[in-house]
């Protein structure tokens, strides 16, 4: 891995390989991705009725509406691979949906994490229809992932524990998958949002051709 300082707050990008593959000695890595934590994270969001603190990646909503997700919105306007966030306390009240979706900011994530006050819970994946699945219990400051890993499965992670996936290949079913969090209540909020991003440059197709071997002796 590869660790470039981002020079704002916290900040750190970690760039690592997705795939690989060895062609006669030679490794070629087919895509990057740049890991953006909180400040980073808050400049790669388009936000509305929403804010975000660089230092803590802190997310919160700032409409005085309550019991809405549709006045607010965080969402990335380009594909990412993973969306995570730090809870806070379940408190009586405290909702927020995340996870990936389509380009539409406004709509709800596909693949999506509902904080709710008493549960963990999802919708997308199979069991979780509309937020419905008990998760279990979550405490301030867990950690909660939405992700595509290296085989094109959609997964979530709880605490760095596999707790749902697709089937592999289901991401190619969409051209690009978009970030996106929406907040049920005024002044509610997460922490150390971070987010995956590819890199925008991309290696050649093809492998480079290796030079011919030398000859024996």
């Amino acid at each position: 891995a590869i660790f470039t300082e981002i020079s704002a707050g916290r900040c750190e990008a970690t760039i690592r390989g997705e795939s690989m593959k060895m062609l006669g000695g030679l490794l070629v890595i087919f895509k990057l991705l740049l890991l953006v934590e909180q400040a980073g994270a808050c400049s790669q969001l388009s936000l509305v009725n929403q804010n975000c603190d660089s230092s803590t990646g802190r997310l919160k909503k700032t409409s005085t509406l309550n019991s809405t997700y549709s006045d607010n919105s965080a969402a990335t306007s380009f594909p990412i691979q993973s969306f995570g966030v730090l809870a806070e306390a379940p408190v009586s009240n405290y909702y927020v949906r995340f996870g990936l979706g389509n380009d539409v900011p406004t709509q709800d994530a596909i693949y999506s994490v509902g904080l709710f006050p008493s549960r963990l819970t999802c919708s997308g994946w199979d069991g979780c229809d509309s937020y419905a699945e008990e998760l279990g219990v979550y405490e301030a400051g867990d950690r909660v992932v939405v992700s595509i890993n290296a085989t094109g499965a959609v997964q979530m992670h709880f605490k760095s524990e596999l707790i749902k996936t697709t089937a592999s290949g289901k991401a190619a079913e969409r051209d690009g998958w978009f970030g996106k969090l929406f907040i049920y209540n005024f002044n509610d909020a997460v922490s150390g949002v971070e987010l995956a991003l590819f890199s925008p440059s991309t290696p050649p197709s093809t492998p480079p051709s290796l030079p011919p071997s030398a000859p024996s002796p």
